[in-house]
């Protein structure tokens, strides 16, 4: 879901998620513990509540329903079809 930041803008309404993700050039390779820590830190103050594990069950389908599959499969080569 990282992988399209303006879905994940859209719904958090944040827009520190795109200094997080500036940091990284492969959004694979990030530590998944990092990733967590690091979406609770740039969602705290987001209109739809920060990211937390316990709240991927109710935000995780109406952030699936956002993504652009391109943006996704382009950012996300895990995503791609081989």
């Amino acid at each position: 879901m990282i992988a399209d930041i303006d879905a994940f803008r859209e719904f958090y309404g944040e827009d520190g998620i795109e200094r997080l993700m500036a940091q990284y050039q492969n959004i694979e390779q990030i530590y998944k513990e990092t990733l967590y820590i690091q979406l609770k830190t740039a969602t705290r103050h987001s209109k739809n509540g920060k990211y937390e594990k316990r709240t991927t069950r109710t935000h995780a389908p109406k952030l699936l329903a956002l993504l652009n599959v391109t943006k996704l499969r382009h950012t996300a080569f895990a995503c791609s079809p081989h």
